[in-house]
C-alpha cells in the first residue's frame, strides 16, 4: 500500500511537472505559488514586481520545493520589460539598426570596462548590439533568480499594420533575424540562462493580436518555410545541445497561429506543426512549450480540457500559464487515466523538462542570499553599469531622418505610424545651435491589438559648427534623460 501511494505520488508529480502557471505580482497569492511548488509544478512565469520581490519569490519557492524550479519572464527588452526598477534595454528593431561605427567605440568601452570572455568581443554592428542585449539581459535575470528568459522574438517584420510584432522583430530580413536571434542567445548563455525562440512558425504575417482572437497567417506554407521559419531552420540544429558544449541553451515557443494549408487548429495544438514540422522536418529535439494558454486565442475557441488535450497531443512539452492551474494539473490526470494520453509521450515529456531544468538549476547561484540589503546594493550597482549599455545601444538605435536605411528609406517613414512626443519630452544641449531631426526604435506600443511603432521624435543640438554632435533622450520607463552622441 505504501509503494502504491508512493508511486500515484510520483505520477501526480509528473502530471503537475507538465504544467508551468504565471505568478502576477499584485494579483497572485504568494502562498497559493508556495503550494503548486510543492505539487510538482515545473516552475513559474513571473509578471511585474520589483526586483527585491522577484529575487525573494525565486529563492523562498526553490527553497519551498526543494529542488529545481524554472523561472521563466519575458525580458525581451531586459528585465525592465516585466521589473519596475530594472533597466530597460532598446528594442530588437533598434538593435537590428545598430550601426557599423559602433564596434571601435563599443571595443574600447569594453576594455574600459573590464569585459572579459564573450562580453568583450566584438561582432559586426547590430550583431554585437544582438549580442550585448542577450549578455545584460542574462546579468540580469540571474541576479534576479530567473532561469529562463522568454526570448529572443525570432518574428520577422512583414506588414506594419501587425498589432503584435511591430518593434520585437529585428527585421525583415530572415537571415539577419537568425544572426541576430542567434546572438542574443549566445549572450544570455554566457551568463548561464536559458532562452526561448518565438513565435512558432512566425507571427509576422498577421493582422490579429493572438492575445485577443485566434491570428491567421496570411501567406503560404512555402513561403513560410523560405522565409519565416528560416531563424528555426539555423538555429534550432544547436538549440537542443547543452549551451556549454558549444550549443545554444533554450527552447521553443508554438504560436496560437492557424495556416488551414497545414492544419484547421493553431500550431500550438497542432500535431502536423509540432510533432510534423518542428520536431520533424527541423529536426528540434529539445524543450517545447505553448504559448500561454489564456489567451483570448485558445480562450474563445476551445474548452480548457479540449486545449489541455490537444497541446500534449500535438507534442508540446511544457503548458504555459493555463488559466487555473489546479484545474490543468487534475485535467491531464483525468485525460491519462482516460488512455487519451501517450503515456510514451509524457514520459518523453518530463524527461525533457528535467533535463532542461537541472542543467538551469546547475548554473543557478543565488548569489546574495544571506541579506536583502546586500542584494539590494549589489542589484543597484549592477544597473547602474547596465543603463550605461543599454545608452550604448540606444545610440546605434537612432535612425537619421536624412539618411536612408532598410528601415526607413529617404523621404519617407516605410509605412510605419509614428507619433511625435510633446516638444518638452526632447531637452536639448546646453548651447543651442544647429538642429537635426532623428528617430529612435528604443520602444513602442505593440501591445494589445495596438498596430504600428512608435518612434521618439526629437532634435538635435549642435554648440558649434565643428563640435561633436549630442542629443538628449529621455527614457520615460526609467525616469532619466539619457544624453547620447551619434
Amino acid at each position: 500500500m505504501h509503494e502504491a501511494e508512493n508511486d500515484k505520488m510520483k505520477w501526480m508529480d509528473t502530471i503537475a511537472g507538465l504544467i508551468m502557471p504565471a505568478f502576477r505580482f499584485g494579483v497572485h497569492d504568494s502562498k497559493e505559488a508556495e503550494k503548486l511548488a510543492q505539487a510538482g509544478v515545473a516552475g513559474f512565469c513571473l509578471y511585474g514586481g520589483t526586483a527585491r520581490e522577484v529575487w525573494s519569490l525565486t529563492n523562498r519557492l526553490r527553497q519551498i520545493a526543494g529542488r529545481g524550479l524554472l523561472f521563466a519572464s519575458d525580458f525581451e527588452n531586459g528585465a525592465g520589460s516585466q521589473i519596475k526598477d530594472a533597466v530597460e534595454l532598446p528594442s530588437n528593431m533598434a538593435v537590428g539598426m545598430g550601426s557599423e561605427g559602433a564596434i571601435e567605440r563599443r571595443s574600447d568601452r569594453a576594455k574600459e570596462r573590464g569585459l572579459s570572455g564573450e562580453a568583450g568581443r566584438c561582432r559586426e554592428g547590430a550583431a554585437t548590439n544582438a549580442y550585448l542585449k542577450g549578455w545584460v539581459t542574462g546579468r540580469q535575470a540571474r541576479f534576479l533568480g530567473i532561469n529562463w528568459v522568454f526570448a529572443p522574438v525570432a518574428d520577422l517584420y512583414v506588414r506594419p499594420d501587425n498589432p503584435i510584432v511591430s518593434i520585437r522583430s529585428f527585421g525583415a530580413d530572415p537571415e539577419k533575424v537568425a544572426k541576430l536571434a542567434g546572438e542574443f542567445l549566445r549572450g544570455l548563455n554566457e551568463e548561464g540562462i536559458a532562452g526561448c525562440l518565438k513565435h512558432f512558425p512566425g507571427h509576422g504575417d498577421t493582422a490579429v493580436d493572438s492575445h485577443l482572437e485566434l491570428a491567421k497567417i496570411e501567406r503560404s506554407l512555402k513561403t513560410l518555410m523560405a522565409e519565416d521559419l528560416v531563424p528555426y531552420k539555423r538555429i534550432t540544429p544547436t538549440l537542443s545541445l547543452p549551451h556549454r558544449g558549444g550549443g545554444l541553451g533554450g527552447g521553443v515557443m508554438t504560436a496560437h497561429l492557424v495556416l488551414k494549408e497545414v492544419d484547421l487548429r493553431p500550431a500550438s495544438l497542432s500535431q502536423k506543426w509540432v510533432n510534423g514540422i518542428l520536431r520533424g522536418r527541423l529536426g528540434f529535439q529539445g524543450l517545447v512549450v505553448t504559448d500561454a494558454l489564456m489567451m483570448g486565442a485558445i480562450q474563445k475557441n476551445f474548452s480548457e480540457e479540449e486545449a489541455l488535450l490537444l497541446a500534449m497531443r500535438a507534442g508540446n512539452d511544457l503548458l504555459l500559464y493555463p488559466p487555473d492551474p489546479w484545474a490543468a494539473i487534475k485535467i491531464v490526470k483525468r485525460l491519462s487515466d482516460k488512455g487519451m494520453l501517450d503515456q510514451k509521450q509524457i514520459a518523453q515529456s518530463f524527461k525533457r523538462i528535467r533535463v532542461f531544468n537541472d542543467q538551469r538549476s546547475a548554473i543557478y547561484v543565488s548569489r546574495f542570499t544571506s541579506h536583502v540589503s546586500r542584494f539590494t546594493k549589489k542589484w543597484q550597482c549592477l544597473e547602474k553599469e547596465n543603463f550605461k549599455i543599454s545608452c550604448w545601444l540606444a545610440s546605434d538605435g537612432i535612425e537619421w531622418v536624412n539618411k536612408p536605411s532598410p528601415l526607413v528609406g529617404e523621404g519617407g517613414d516605410g509605412g510605419f505610424l509614428s507619433e511625435e512626443l510633446p516638444p518638452t519630452s526632447v531637452l536639448p544641449h546646453k548651447g543651442g545651435g544647429k538642429r537635426e531631426e532623428f528617430k529612435s526604435f528604443f520602444r513602442g506600443f505593440f501591445w494589445r491589438g495596438r498596430a504600428g511603432v512608435r518612434w521618439v521624435i526629437g532634435r538635435q543640438w549642435l554648440s558649434k559648427p565643428d563640435a561633436p554632435p549630442g542629443f538628449w533622450i529621455p527614457l520615460k520607463l526609467q525616469g532619466l534623460r539619457l544624453s547620447l552622441r551619434h
